[in-house]
């Protein structure tokens, strides 16, 4: 598909969701939610931001891009890329290192590449559904590998964050790739440097499922922070869950699965420090 009918798409996407969000609900959109005074996020008090709730819509800086998004309607990814970016904007310098695994057409990156410097990791094979090619592949660095793999094209001890975004779920679930994985994380960060990463999750009547990264994360390392106690996420009146809407328009071609049966989408959140 030529780029620039896959740009029409996705805007005209983005814009129809808004719309619906406006029209059907009462929820205001995130550029309105984004004129609101709201502290900033600061990584020492991640613990109120493990997994997605509907407070968090009102913390958020809002990428250009969803700036007429709707909470009532929009796809998880824009819930973490706004999180993410709400997060870097709060917490990172300017110029600071910043590494996205498995970016593709990374939102994030294209709103941050003007002021920071920020690298794409990405195989680039169309894994998960992702892409083959990129439509923008500017003002950033592109490695075309995986995480794991320990590529000699990302050096050691160089980046001050990696984060990913809605990527650790594709991962193999083999102990031997994720201790892969979380060695390669380790090796790129700085000395002090951050880790951070939103995972989609599923919640069922009875238990939710999350990638076993994340618990070895917290198994493995003590300054991790997340949040994957069924009962405490499942009784959270606030927990924010992707909407039937969002599910039904941009997932279900994929799945073929009513959202019952396939699982109720959210985010679980990962933050953890590599010791100085």
């Amino acid at each position: 598909m030529a780029s620039g009918l896959r740009r029409f798409i996705r805007d005209f996407h983005r814009e129809f969701d808004g719309w619906v969000g406006r029209a059907f609900s009462k929820q205001p959109s995130l550029s309105s939610l984004a004129d609101e005074p709201h502290p900033k996020i600061g990584l020492d008090d991640f613990e109120q931001f493990t997994y997605s709730q509907w407070k968090h819509f009102k913390r958020f800086h809002v990428l250009p891009v969803h700036q007429n998004q709707n909470p009532a309607t929009c796809d998880l990814k824009v819930y973490q890329d706004s999180l993410i970016y709400s997060l870097i904007i709060d917490n990172f310098k300017p110029g600071c290192r910043i590494l996205e695994i498995g970016g593709g057409e990374s939102r994030v990156i294209s709103a941050l590449k003007d002021d920071y410097e920020v690298w794409n990791l990405d195989k680039l094979e169309g894994v998960g559904f992702g892409p083959k090619g990129l439509m923008e592949s500017t003002g950033f660095k592109i490695i075309k590998d995986y995480i794991g793999a320990f590529s000699s094209e990302l050096p050691d001890a160089y980046f001050d964050l990696v984060f990913s975004i809605s990527t650790v779920e594709h991962f193999s679930r083999k102990e031997t790739v994720v201790e892969a994985i979380l060695a390669d994380i380790h090796r790129v960060l700085k000395p002090g440097g951050f880790s951070l990463h939103c995972v989609d999750a599923l919640l069922y009547s009875d238990h939710l499922f999350v990638h076993p990264l994340v618990s070895t994360v917290l198994s493995r390392i003590k300054n991790a922070q997340t949040e994957t106690d069924f009962k405490v996420i499942a009784d959270d009146e606030d927990l924010w869950l992707m909407p039937w809407f969002a599910y039904y328009t941009r997932w279900y071609h994929l799945t073929r699965q009513s959202l019952k049966k396939f699982g109720q989408p959210f985010s679980i959140n990962v933050l953890w420090r590599k010791d100085q």
